[in-house]
């Protein structure tokens, strides 16, 4: 065989795997376009939670100013007071029949934060601001968030739960404080409503969780950057 001819093969092998690694490169990127197109069939509107998760969630529309504030007297979660002490909390909360005996953890990066959790027992379905709480669920309770061991927040996880239940306590917050200061929408049906005044806030979140089931928590705390 020629050096001609040799190298005339050579360049031809060299062809045949450009040609081929493009081909596989269409072919892959073809893949990825398929893929793409197929997420954004998905529903937004939160009809379909499950697939929902496959997109990225973004703000459809606020009503409000998240610093405005209202002029209302908020009531504490059973009438506990922001400031109260760790030891106080868990003498009131152990009169109270529908919780367990709770449970304590510490911030791991010793910010002096502490969260101390309550879950619902006895099957009773207690109501917060106007919403019930889905016992049932594990993830719903009362967590008392506190910083050197005085009470700054308290969260009620009402667990697994509906629109209507949301729609409930907006419903009973301005019923009981006015117009919320701030409300945003969210793409995949999702709601966050703020009740802020010049000491505490209210903070309503709603989320579909990664197994599709809509949850609702309410978070009293106080108002630090006045």
């Amino acid at each position: 065989m020629s050096k001609e001819t040799k190298n005339n093969n050579m360049d031809q092998n060299k062809l045949y795997i450009i040609v081929a690694s493009a081909v596989i490169l269409l072919l892959v990127v073809g893949f990825l376009i398929f893929s793409r197109s197929g997420d954004k069939t998905a529903t937004t509107d939160g009809s379909n939670p499950a697939a929902v998760q496959t997109t990225a969630l973004q703000l459809v529309n606020e009503n409000g100013d998240f610093y405005a504030t209202i002029k209302a007297d908020v009531k504490p979660v059973r009438d506990i007071k922001l400031g109260t002490s760790l030891k106080k909390i868990q003498k009131m909360e152990k009169k109270n029949k529908d919780t367990d005996e709770g449970s304590i953890t510490d911030a791991q990066d010793k910010s002096g934060y502490s969260y101390l959790k309550y879950h619902f027992v006895n099957g009773s379905a207690p109501q917060f601001f106007g919403g019930t709480v889905n016992p049932a669920d594990p993830t719903s309770g009362i967590m008392y968030v506190l910083k050197d061991k005085k009470l700054v927040e308290v969260r009620v996880l009402f667990g697994a739960s509906t629109p209507e239940n949301y729609d409930a306590i907006v419903g009973a917050n301005t019923s009981s404080y006015g117009e919320p200061n701030l409300v945003r929408s969210y793409s995949n049906g999702t709601k966050t409503t703020f009740w802020r005044t010049k000491d505490v806030m209210l903070s309503l979140y709603s989320q579909y969780e990664a197994n599709g089931s809509y949850s609702i928590s309410i978070y009293y705390s106080q108002v630090t950057n006045k």
